[in-house]
């Protein structure tokens, strides 16, 4: 369970931060001929850690307690698993979608995305965590 947990995590943080992305596109479209980057970034970066900490509050509510990071080393292994998981949810999904493999830059722009936004959501729930612990003590 101790390698199933961060793993769980990192899916799941790596599979929202394109959901993030691709709802921020759909935002920026709705709203054209608006500039893209001010309009999808915040709209990513925004759910991806609000849905994130939703998660991990509401793990504790559902009784899964081996699904709770719990250790630091719990938290950067989600944040380096995310990293990891992008390669394998990009390709798919933008050679279904667009019908062509996409360049490597295009990987390196999310990972340049998902480090600043996944440390600060991992920080958050980490510092929610400690709350959550106290408290249930």
């Amino acid at each position: 369970m101790k390698f199933l947990r961060p793993f769980l995590h990192s899916v799941f943080l790596g599979c929202l931060n394109f959901f993030s992305i691709l709802f921020g596109f759909g935002i920026y479209t709705l709203l054209k001929p608006a500039n893209q980057i001010l309009i999808q970034l915040p709209v990513a970066i925004f759910l991806s850690i609000v849905t994130f900490l939703l998660w991990t509050l509401l793990l504790p509510r559902l009784r899964w307690k081996e699904m709770l990071l719990i250790e630091r080393k719990d938290y950067l292994l989600v944040l380096l698993g995310a990293l990891i998981v992008t390669p394998f949810v990009f390709y798919p999904l933008h050679y279904v979608t667009q019908g062509y493999v996409a360049r490597f830059s295009n990987v390196l722009a999310v990972w340049a995305f998902q480090v600043p936004v996944n440390a600060l959501a991992l920080w958050l729930a980490f510092q929610m965590s400690k709350r959550v612990r106290v408290n249930m003590l």
